[in-house]
């Protein structure tokens, strides 16, 4: 068939004679190439595959405070006065008088007791105006007979106390948290022809095995 191409294009002329021969050598050319075996190979490709999206949230950071110890003034300075000493006493004792002298109207009998016409005695009682006299006792007490007095006075320092209390260092604020995508690489294999082409990649990744 290929002699009989030749003599076609020898006919007709020089020119198309040439361009017949090419096309005949690149023709069996590719009958030759399509009668030898095919040789492949492993194409090794690596794929990153995203398992968590990335993720941003609001969180409120609470106010920080701080304890802190202050002085505070409980009781201002003062003088105060010296007490003076406690006075002296003395135990006396004094008649004081209780009643005063008096006269009274008492019933007794008659002082002349010839005189009563019966024998009963009561029958001849007189009433008679007599004296009381003044009534004392004899009582004790307590005397000053020494007092001190001071012009002495001494100075009260200020009083002052510790507390504890809690001052704010920083108010709560809203913070942005970033939590980043996480992503893993496939690495697979492939069996492709040496002289592949982007068809052939995707025809492998059908049978394709990893390592």
């Amino acid at each position: 068939m290929i002699t009989q191409l030749i003599h076609y294009f020898f006919n007709q002329n020089k020119t198309r004679f040439l361009v017949g021969t090419i096309l005949c050598v690149l023709w069996g050319n590719s009958i030759i190439a399509q009668n030898q075996p095919v040789k492949y190979q492993y194409l090794t490709t690596t794929n990153f595959v995203m398992t968590k999206e990335k993720v941003i949230e609001k969180v409120i950071q609470p106010a920080i405070y701080k304890t802190v110890f202050d002085t505070v003034l409980v009781k201002p300075s003062s003088m105060e006065l010296i007490p003076p000493l406690p006075p002296i006493y003395e135990t006396v004792k004094e008649l004081i008088k209780v009643s005063k002298a008096s006269t009274k109207w008492v019933k007794r009998l008659s002082a002349f007791p010839n005189c009563c016409l019966t024998a009963n005695p009561n029958d001849c009682q007189i009433w008679v105006l007599v004296e009381v006299p003044a009534r004392y006792e004899l009582i004790e007490k307590q005397v000053m007979i020494k007092r001190y007095y001071s012009q002495k006075t001494i100075a009260i320092p200020m009083e002052y106390e510790i507390i504890k209390k809690q001052i704010l260092v920083s108010p709560p604020v809203i913070k942005t948290i970033i939590i980043p995508s996480e992503v893993i690489s496939i690495t697979r294999r492939f069996v492709v022809p040496e002289n592949y082409k982007e068809k052939d990649i995707d025809a492998a990744k059908r049978n394709f095995f990893p390592d």
